[in-house]
C-alpha cells in the first residue's frame, strides 16, 4: 500500500466479502487483519514464520501478540506458506481456506533509485545497499554525511546484532529524530528504537 487509494480499495472489497485471507503476519499484515475484523470478517493470517512479530519484537511478545488477535477471532496458519491463489488459498501444509478477499502484507520493496543514483550526484562510488540503504549506529550512510531513515534504511540492531529495516512509521519517526540529532552532530548514543 503506497496511496490511500490502495487502502480504499481493500475497504471497499471488505464490504462484500465475508472470509479474508492476510497473507504476512508482521505489522502491515496485522493491522489488516485487525482491520477486517472490525469490520465483521472472518479472517486467517498466513505465514512463514513460527510466531507473529518474533523477528522484530521476539518470541514472548509474539506469543502475546498472536494470542491478543486470536482473543479477537483471528485464525492463524503459521510455519505454512500459500502455494497457490484461486478461489481458494492453497497452503504448502495441504491446507486449503476459501477466500473472498486475500490481502498479500509480506513488506516493502523501497525505492532505492536516488540512493543508487547517488554516485552520479556526488563525487562518491554511490551508498551501500543491502536490500534498503545500508547504515551505521547512527544512521549514517556510506557517504560521510549523508544519513538515511525509516522503511529505507536497514542498520545494526544491537538487541538481535543482524542489519535489519522495520516497516512502521513509529520507527521511521523515532529514526528521522535521531538522524536530525546526528546531522546535528550530537552523537550521544546509537539508534536503538523503541516499539
Amino acid at each position: 500500500m503506497r496511496a490511500l487509494a490502495d487502502s480504499d480499495a481493500i475497504i471497499d472489497a471488505a464490504k462484500t466479502s465475508n472470509r479474508a485471507v492476510v497473507i504476512g503476519a508482521s505489522f502491515i499484515g496485522l493491522e489488516v487483519a485487525a482491520s477486517l475484523r472490525t469490520r465483521k470478517l472472518e479472517v486467517h493470517v498466513v505465514a512463514p514464520d513460527r510466531r507473529p512479530m518474533e523477528r522484530i519484537l521476539g518470541p514472548e511478545m509474539g506469543d502475546f501478540i498472536r494470542s491478543l488477535h486470536e482473543e479477537h477471532g483471528v485464525e492463524f496458519h503459521l510455519e505454512t506458506k500459500p502455494k497457490a491463489i484461486d478461489k481458494m488459498v492453497h497452503l504448502e501444509n495441504g491446507e486449503t481456506i476459501e477466500a473472498d478477499l486475500v490481502v498479500v502484507g509480506i513488506g516493502v520493496r523501497p525505492r532505492l533509485g536516488l540512493a543508487e543514483n547517488a554516485g552520479l550526484l556526488a563525487e562518491n562510488a554511490g551508498l551501500k545497499l543491502d536490500r534498503g540503504v545500508a547504515v551505521d549506529q547512527y544512521l549514517e550512510t556510506s557517504a560521510p554525511g549523508v544519513f538515511a531513515a525509516g522503511d529505507i534504511a536497514r542498520w545494526p540492531d544491537p538487541y538481535s546484532g543482524e542489519n535489519i529495516r522495520v516497516e512502521h512509521w513509529v520507527v521511521a519517526e523515532s529514526q528521522g529524530q535521531a538522524a536530525a540529532m546526528n546531522m546535528l552532530g550530537e552523537r550521544r548514543k546509537p539508534f536503538a528504537p523503541t516499539l
